[in-house]
């Protein structure tokens, strides 16, 4: 039986990476005794596969993660005792089976962010709207290596605006068409010179939209 689950990463747990998360849940699963089925072959390994990573040190008010378990396990089971075992800041909100069974990487496109910036006294939403390009560096891969390019990130932001000095920023997760939060922000910092700290700004994942752009919950 494939179920669903969605859980929080807030505070001070928004420090490990994806692989040390995945980790967690594999000993909380196993701690929980949740019957979860077990991949074959030589070094078997519980079946459970976490939805988009999210940046080290970025919180997340909704993630998802699907979880193979024997059939008829109850729900609620799964969701009390994977709590019982998880620490502060990983909380499971709610757990079904009656969803797409397409990846979650697949069904989630888009993800919007709120930036906790150091003060409000610049309209960076409608500064944003004025630039002509958001030029950002990362690495591609080319052959068998990878390099570092310069991109146009511009058309990559679906949607940015400011309540206070919240910044909120909607921005693509098409394959091959991603940005990051840190990206963006570097970005910005240096086309607009602003002194930011990059370490002082909170940034926090608060939805997931799906392919028709519809906040995804899950389902």
């Amino acid at each position: 039986m494939q179920v669903r689950a969605e859980y929080t990463k807030l505070g001070m747990i928004r420090y490990i990476s994806h692989l040390d998360l995945v980790r967690l849940f594999e000993r909380a699963l196993e701690r929980a005794k949740i019957p979860v089925i077990y991949s074959e072959g030589f070094n078997p390994h519980p079946k459970f596969t976490l939805g988009n990573p999210l940046s080290l040190g970025v919180e997340s008010e909704s993630e998802f993660m699907d979880i193979q378990v024997e059939e008829d396990y109850p729900l609620e089971e799964i969701k009390n005792r994977l709590n019982q075992e998880l620490p502060q800041g990983v909380e499971i909100r709610q757990v079904f089976t009656d969803f797409d069974k397409t990846a979650i990487q697949k069904r989630i496109q888009a993800c919007l962010y709120a930036f906790d910036l150091p003060s409000e006294d610049q309209d960076l939403a409608g500064a944003f709207k004025k630039l002509d390009s958001l030029m950002i560096q990362r690495r591609r891969k080319r052959g068998r290596k990878k390099i570092l390019v310069e991109e146009d990130a511009y058309s990559l932001v679906e949607d940015i605006y400011q309540e206070g000095h919240i910044l909120y920023g909607k921005f693509s997760t098409k394959e091959g068409a991603t940005l990051r939060p840190d990206l963006f922000l570097k970005a910005m910092k240096e086309a607009m010179n602003l002194p930011w700290d990059m370490d002082e700004i909170g940034v926090k994942r608060v939805k997931n939209y799906d392919e028709n752009g519809q906040v995804f919950h899950g389902r």
